[in-house]
């Protein structure tokens, strides 16, 4: 199943403003010249890019990627928006804390899914 981005754009809109960004500072791409990867931030520029489309099979590789989190919090990215926001607030952090790590950012991006 692919998750089209563009289809939630407004509530990713709605994320990075709640952080401090605005749209301006997001943009879709088709790909990321073959990284392997659905998305992919620039700290100094706050800039975040996504896939347009993220496929099943990204999806699941993005996710065994967190096999260190509870069982719990990863059936929560079965749901598309979930997994978008997931993805987005670990470039969040990523921008706002630049020197935390992927394990620290992804979990940030755990306890901000509560909010």
């Amino acid at each position: 199943m692919e998750i089209k981005a563009e289809d939630y754009r407004n509530q990713i809109d709605e994320v990075l403003k709640k952080h401090g960004l605005s749209a301006a500072n997001l943009d879709l791409v088709d790909d990321f010249g073959g990284e392997a990867r659905v998305t992919k931030c620039f700290k100094i520029q706050k800039k975040i890019y996504i896939k347009k489309v993220i496929t099943g099979q990204e999806r699941e590789w993005t996710i065994s990627g967190l096999h260190q989190f509870e069982e719990d919090k990863i059936k929560l990215l079965n749901d598309d928006w979930t997994f978008l926001k997931h993805m987005i607030l670990r470039e969040i952090c990523r921008i706002l804390y630049r020197y935390k790590d992927d394990y620290e950012c992804a979990k940030w991006a755990f306890y901000e899914l509560k909010g």
